[in-house]
């Protein structure tokens, strides 16, 4: 069952702290600085926890916003 992380905690679910954000903020850039056709997204692409309907949400969201430019 999901529960609140703590440090001395095994990661489970990706965690949203300042490192993995920072990590994030790498990856975004890297792919902005090769012109990579990326998108970030969902539960290991965002370091979020998302239970399934707001992943699904998020995901539909992502398409729109990818469609309309």
């Amino acid at each position: 069952y999901p529960q609140q992380w703590k440090p001395e905690l095994i990661e489970i679910y990706p965690v949203h702290t300042d490192d993995n954000l920072s990590l994030l903020s790498s990856y975004k850039q890297l792919a902005d600085n090769e012109n990579l056709p990326v998108t970030f997204g969902g539960r290991l692409g965002e370091y979020r926890y998302y239970d399934m309907h707001q992943v699904i949400g998020s995901a539909l969201e992502k398409v729109k916003s990818l469609l309309t430019g």
